[in-house]
């Protein structure tokens, strides 16, 4: 089991970005106890890096929805996104603001639908609306728009011989 506490500041206005523990176990192979150092935390700091990165480009540096062309086609920025991986749309909802100054302390996050990667070029990845299971036809209908930002999601990716019929 690991902890790590986060916390980014802007300097300029004292304003916190980013401020929580993020906690977890090391789910891999097993760590040596004994040996060279750099051996021993090399996997499990790999491990913690992977979700702080994560944690950093969901909040500092949103994944936009790019454009939507005809046959729900959603064009992302490619932020080392591999095909089959799934991802969470997400809108922004009404302010939250601090009744006491006035200030903008953050926008709810409305969640529009899971998408799945479905090729990856360069700068951008093409996506479509996740149907299949679990979620089958629950997001048929949701509209996604240019402006929506994306987080990944904790489904396991799809395997590609599950996304086959969707290449075509």
């Amino acid at each position: 089991k690991y902890a790590v506490e986060v916390k980014f500041v802007n300097v300029r206005n004292n304003q916190i970005l980013i401020q929580e523990t993020i906690k977890d176990s090391f789910q891999g192979e097993k760590v040596p106890m004994t040996g060279v150092v750099p051996e021993v935390v090399s996997s499990v700091m790999e491990a913690l890096a992977t979700k702080v990165a994560d944690r950093v480009t969901d909040e500092l540096f949103p994944v936009s929805v790019l454009k939507v062309s005809e046959g729900g086609i959603i064009t992302i920025a490619n932020y080392g996104f591999n095909v089959g991986e799934v991802l969470n749309v997400f809108m922004y909802g009404e302010p939250i603001v601090d009744p006491n100054t006035g200030n903008e302390l953050e926008k709810d996050t409305v969640m529009v639908c899971p998408i799945i990667v479905l090729e990856v070029s360069g700068s951008t990845a093409r996506c479509l609306i996740h149907t299949l299971k679990p979620y089958k036809s629950k997001y048929k209908t949701a509209v996604v728009e240019v402006g929506m930002f994306c987080k990944r999601s904790k489904d396991a990716p799809i395997d590609e011989k599950t996304l086959a019929p969707l290449l075509k």
